[in-house]
C-alpha cells in the first residue's frame, strides 16, 4: 500500500472530514449551551481542537495497525503511473523504485477546490476545511466562501463557538438542491444564530493586512469591502489525480477529472480499479 502521508491512514473521513468536523460540531453545541465570555469560548475552542486531534490520531493509528496486522506493507512515498501497469514511486523528488502489477487500485481521494480569485493563494489568512480544523485559535470574525454543505456546517459550529460569521455565495438561491421548505428552515436557523448571508455576491479580489483578510466583492452589482480574521474556502472538492500522471496511461477521466469506472469499479484499463472520492461516485463514506 502506497500512501504519501503518514497523517492520512484511514482516509479523508477519519482525518480531515466527517469525524473531525462532527466532533467539533458536537463540542460547539456544548459550548453554545454553556455560554460565557468570549475568552471562555475561545478556551473551549482550543480544547475542542486538541480533542479532535487526539481522536483522529487514535483512529489513524488503529487503521495503520490493522493494515500491518493483515500483512500489508505500507510505504510513505509519492506514486505515479509510468504506463498502464507500471507504478513509479518517488521520495523527496527522487525516483526510488518501480512496481508492476496485474491489478492496481487507485484510492487517492479528493482535495479542496480553490477558485481562481486574485490574491486568494497569496493570503496567509485563507483556509480550507482541512487546514482550518488544525488552527487552535478561534477566529473572531470568519468569512466563508461558499454557501452549501461544507460552508454551512463550518459556519454553524464556528458561530456556536463565538465567531462572528459571514457567508458569501455567488448564487441568489440558498442550497438549491434541497426542497424549498428545508432551505427556508436552514436559512432561518443560520440567521437566528447571527450569521450574515450574502447572496448573489461575486468575490473580485482577496488581500491582507497584518492581522486581517479583505474581500473586494460585488453584491447585487454594488461594490463592497468586507473583512475578517480568516477566510474559509468551501467551494467543493475535486478528485486527487494531479500527481498520478494518468496521461501516461489509457485510463479515462470525466470532464470533472473523475476516474471513470464500471459497476465493478474497474477502469477501461483491465485490471486497474478506482474507488472512493477519486471516482464518479457520490462523495460519501458509505460509497466505495
Amino acid at each position: 500500500m502506497i500512501e504519501r502521508s503518514n497523517l492520512m491512514y484511514g482516509g479523508t473521513c477519519i482525518n480531515v472530514a466527517s469525524i473531525p468536523s462532527k466532533t467539533l460540531e458536537n463540542l460547539a453545541r456544548e459550548s453554545a449551551h454553556v455560554g460565557g465570555s468570549i475568552n471562555e469560548k475561545e478556551a473551549r475552542y482550543t480544547e475542542a481542537i486538541n480533542k479532535k486531534k487526539e481522536l483522529t490520531a487514535f483512529l489513524r493509528q488503529k487503521n495503520y495497525e490493522a493494515a500491518i496486522a493483515s500483512g500489508v506493507k505500507v510505504v510513505n512515498v509519492v506514486a505515479s503511473f509510468k504506463d498502464n501497469k507500471t507504478i513509479e514511486v518517488y521520495k523527496d523528488g527522487a525516483l526510488i523504485a518501480e512496481f508492476n502489477a496485474e491489478r492496481i487500485v487507485i484510492d487517492t481521494g479528493s482535495r479542496p477546490f480553490i477558485l481562481n480569485v486574485e490574491g486568494i493563494k497569496e493570503s496567509k489568512f485563507v483556509y480550507t476545511s482541512e487546514t482550518l480544523m488544525e488552527e487552535d485559535k478561534l477566529p473572531k470574525e470568519l468569512l466563508v466562501m461558499g454557501g452549501v454543505y461544507i460552508g454551512l456546517e463550518f459556519a454553524s459550529y464556528y458561530a456556536n463557538f463565538g465567531s462572528k460569521m459571514t457567508i458569501i455565495q455567488d448564487s441568489n438561491d440558498f442550497i438549491p438542491r434541497e426542497d424549498a421548505e428545508i432551505a427556508e428552515l436552514v436559512y432561518a436557523s443560520m440567521t437566528n444564530k447571527g450569521i450574515r448571508i450574502l447572496k448573489n455576491t461575486k468575490i473580485l479580489k482577496v488581500s491582507s493586512s497584518e492581522d486581517k483578510v479583505f474581500l473586494n466583492v460585488e453584491v447585487d452589482g454594488k461594490s463592497e469591502v468586507i473583512s475578517g480574521n480568516a477566510l474559509l474556502v468551501a467551494t467543493g472538492r475535486r478528485p486527487n489525480i494531479n500527481d498520478l500522471h494518468l496521461e501516461n496511461t489509457d485510463i479515462q477521466i470525466s470532464n470533472r477529472s473523475n476516474i471513470i469506472t464500471n459497476e465493478f469499479k474497474e477502469t477501461n484499463v483491465a485490471g486497474v480499479f478506482a474507488t472512493g472520492d477519486v471516482t464518479n461516485a457520490l462523495q460519501f463514506t458509505y460509497f466505495s
